[in-house]
Order: structure tokens, then sequence, then C-alpha cells
């Protein structure tokens, strides 16, 4: 993961920002004070190994990272692709904080086999009116992983 989180500024106002496509040792980053502190400890309830660095999620905008020690980063990563759209997006931010979308972020059910109750709703009105016209049907996934791979399937599928 290390390879793929390079230091860089915040992008600029004008929504061009300058991409560093080389893995200069200078521009990566690595652990600082606070991170080695953090590994330490949590190393002593678990094996730490793993772990790179730590976040400051609150402090993440977009697709630039920041890890505990206050730096910045372009995350190339993105969570194993879990966030799309970049860290504390505000429309995403916004809709956790309207009371009928708590359960959803509090239950987290498994929507493949105990979905809630309004879940056809909710697909009709957030994925299915975005669907290119013609596309009507959805297949929901719980991951990068399993959506990349079911791409391929539906295609091999498709195309058989």
């Amino acid at each position: 993961m290390a390879s793929m989180l390079l230091a860089q500024p915040w992008p600029a106002a004008s929504s061009t920002a300058t991409a560093c496509w080389c893995l200069d040792p200078d521009t990566l980053v690595k652990p600082q004070p606070k991170s080695r502190e953090l590994m330490k400890q949590l190393n002593i309830i678990q094996n730490a190994e793993a772990v790179h660095f730590f976040c400051n999620y609150e402090e993440s905008r977009g697709n630039y990272l920041v890890d505990v020690d206050g730096n910045r980063m372009l995350d190339l990563y993105s969570q194993i692709s879990s966030v799309p759209i970049g860290y504390s997006h505000p429309a995403l931010l916004k809709l956790i904080q309207q009371p009928q979308n708590a359960s959803m972020f509090v239950n987290r059910p498994a929507l493949g086999i105990l979905p809630p109750e309004n879940f056809v709703e909710k697909l009709r009105e957030s994925l299915l009116s975005v669907a290119p016209k013609g596309m009507s049907q959805l297949i929901t996934m719980a991951c990068g992983s399993c959506s990349n791979e079911n791409a391929f399937k539906t295609v091999f599928m498709w195309y058989r």
C-alpha cells in the first residue's frame, strides 16, 4: 500500500492537481511519531505488521488521505476502491445525518440475504434513477472484489 500513497499538496482551487507518477523515495510517506506509537500500542493487543500508518479520516478530503501526523497524500488505494467518490464527501455526510438513513448505517444489513423493507424503493431512487436507458436491472455486491469478479462473469455469460 505504501507505494500507492504519494505525498502531495491539496489540489489547486482550479480543480487541476499535479500528479506524481514516480515512486521517488522522498515523496513516499513513512510512519511518523504518532503512527509509530499507535503501532506499538496496537501490537500489544494484535499483530500490527500489516499496518503502514494510522489515518485521520476527519481531515481527509476527496482523494487525499491525511495520516495522524498531518501528512497529506494522494490516495490511489481508496480503501480497496471502496471510497470511489473520496473521503468526507459532503453529500454522503449529509445523508448520514438524516434520521431516515440512521438504521442502515447503524445496523449495516447483509443486503444480499437480509435487505430492509424499503430496499427496492431505495434501489429505484438511487441506482436505477441514473441507469443508462434500457438498463432496468441491478446486481449489487458486497465489496469491490466481488464487483470486479462478477462484472467479468456477467460479460463472459453475455458473450458466451
